[in-house]
């Protein structure tokens, strides 16, 4: 595929994506992302992996995001990430052996398990000082994206 069509290809995939998630949304809730400065740098990843992570447009999708959400009056925070995906968003523990997998969280303290992103989500979404937590509950939701 030439460069310029990946390039085509990936920004309408970007559309998508943020269209989708602004239009999921209802007044009173917000976009919360993780702040993803350096994040090429920091990703450990297997050399295979490496081109599909720097081809993919971060900031254009973000940017897609915010402006759309800004339409909408949907408000967009950014949040530092660090130990995220190690925190268990009911108790605060932070421990790396309560990832147990890519995909399953289960805090050594309390015993709380959920997927692990969404346990990320969770905890990206209370250091944006948002009280629609309530993933049980009939509050406004809050999108946050993790990785």
């Amino acid at each position: 595929m030439a460069f310029g069509k990946e390039r085509r290809i990936s920004r309408e995939i970007n559309h998508i994506i943020s269209k989708q998630l602004v239009e999921s949304l209802c007044e009173g809730d917000c976009i919360v992302f993780e702040n993803l400065k350096g994040i090429r740098q920091r990703a450990k990843l297997a050399k295979c992996q490496r081109k599909n992570l720097h081809l993919w447009g971060f900031r254009q999708l973000i940017d897609f995001c915010r402006y759309k959400a800004l339409q909408r009056v949907i408000p967009v925070v950014f949040v530092d990430a660090r130990n995220s995906s190690k925190e268990c968003s009911r108790c605060g523990y932070i421990s790396k052996s309560s990832r147990r997998s890519q995909s399953l969280f289960r805090c050594i303290r309390c015993g709380f398990q959920h997927n692990a992103d969404f346990n990320a989500s969770l905890n990206l979404a209370k250091r944006a000082g948002s009280l629609a937590l309530g993933y049980l509950s009939d509050s406004p939701k809050v999108s946050a994206l993790s990785g």
